[in-house]
């Protein structure tokens, strides 16, 4: 298949899919076989990034908190993100 091919075979999976959870394994998906690099070159890797930042930001109350004693953000659990995306 061409990424064309992969790209309506994907669309086609998810149409009529319209939860948070859906759009994200869509593009997970579009990545995993290469359409999005095709699609976007190296500007595919910020656009994923970008769209886990604004995941995290909109949905979970803590992202923005800093531990101190870690220094680290505190980020969702897998749970809490099926949770939220469904």
């Amino acid at each position: 298949m061409n990424f064309n091919e992969m790209e309506a075979a994907i669309r086609e999976i998810y149409a009529g899919k319209n939860t948070t959870l859906y759009f994200l394994k869509m593009q997970s998906e579009l990545r995993r076989t290469g359409v999005l690099e095709h699609k976007m070159g190296d500007q595919a890797c910020i656009c994923c990034a970008l769209i886990q930042t604004q995941f995290e930001y909109a949905f979970n109350p803590d992202y923005t908190k800093k531990d101190r004693s870690i220094g680290a953000n505190l980020h969702m659990s897998t749970d809490q993100r099926n949770r939220v995306a469904n």
